[in-house]
């Protein structure tokens, strides 16, 4: 009876073993796909700062465009790390009535992700979206204060590549996203030399990558990974000040300092199934929460303002931002149009 316990537990032992040798490693390059959510993220807020600014500028047309890259590390457990690079360019209509200003934009956005695991199993993550965004909204004056509300939302298609050691993995998949955001600005001081603005943001973003599959096909090989939709929202609030030196003839220098800070839940929960032989092996079910790379965000930016012309005005922007497991620079180019 001993030696019959011994024998179905040595297959037992076996068996799992095999079992887990055709289970494929679930490793940070697959979990890699939570970093186009955080990418996202930075998508849609840089859209809502634009249509912002817009709306608070003259009656007219705005043109911006945009350059953000940030490196992500995994300090904080997400066994991935890498770069993002983020590209936007805005057309936006503002028409400015007695008391406030409404307008509307179109943006066209383009994200590139690489991303290495951490683990030790020496996989590679990249993807490469593009896609739009619609944005709305007004702004208004209140004494020595300034309200704007906006809103917008967008999509992004994905081309995605996994390179392990099971091989090479394309695939597609979309990102559909939404965000509001409401800002009050405190026209504090202002004189012939100086203007002084604190303010304060408070908004909210959704994004969703629909469930998609992972196919490795070959000779005598199978694989494939079942994602179900990875969701992730944002509330999150922003402080800041901003300081202007108005003493020159032709240029307005500036500066602003803040502080962004997620409100919500720090990581995005991923949910998968595995399979490696549809004829002869069950599901393997992944339940992973993935730690967000940064709760805090602290934004250094730097600037300066012209009026080229009574009707043209420009605006260039450089600003550096850190924060939790983010560093990264953005550079920004605006011309507005009044009429």
């Amino acid at each position: 009876m001993r030696v019959a316990l011994y024998i179905i537990a040595a297959l037992f032992c076996l068996n799992s073993s095999l079992f887990a040798l055709a289970n494929p490693a679930f490793n940070g390059d697959r979990l890699a796909h939570v970093a186009g959510l955080q990418a996202t993220s930075f998508t849609s807020l840089e859209a809502a700062n634009a249509m912002g600014k817009a709306v608070r500028n003259k009656s007219g047309l705005n043109v911006s465009g945009s350059y953000s890259d940030y490196n992500s590390g995994d300090e904080s457990g997400r066994e991935y790390k890498g770069d993002v690079e983020l590209h936007s360019s805005s057309l936006a209509y503002v028409h400015k009535f007695s008391n406030f200003s409404l307008g509307g934009s179109f943006s066209y956005i383009e994200q590139d992700l690489n991303f290495k695991n951490t683990d030790g199993a020496g996989g590679r993550s990249s993807s490469n979206a593009d896609g739009y965004t619609f944005s709305a909204g007004g702004a208004t004056e209140l004494g020595d204060f300034t309200l704007t509300l906006v809103g917008g939302f967008g999509q992004l298609s994905t081309d995605s590549s996994l390179r392990n050691d099971d091989g090479r993995t394309n695939t597609d998949y979309d990102t559909d996203f939404y965000f509001v955001a409401a800002t009050v600005i405190y026209n504090w001081i202002e004189n012939d030399t100086y203007s002084l603005q604190p303010w304060l943001t408070l908004g909210y973003q959704s994004m969703r990558i629909g469930n998609f599959s992972e196919i490795k096909g070959g000779v005598g090989t199978f694989g494939q990974t079942e994602y179900d939709d990875l969701e992730d929202e944002v509330p999150y609030a922003e402080l800041g000040v901003t300081v202007r030196y108005l003493d020159f003839d032709l240029i307005i220098p500036y500066a602003s300092i803040s502080v962004w800070q997620d409100l919500g839940d720090d990581a995005v929960k991923l949910n998968a199934r595995q399979l490696t032989n549809p004829a002869t092996e069950p599901d393997f079910p992944v339940e992973k929460k993935v730690a967000d790379p940064v709760e805090t965000i602290m934004n250094y930016a730097f600037g300066c303002e012209a009026n080229v012309t009574d009707d043209i005005h420009v605006k260039a922007e450089a600003a550096y931002f850190s924060g939790g497991d983010i560093d990264g620079y953005r550079l920004g180019l605006s011309a507005n149009y009044s009429f």
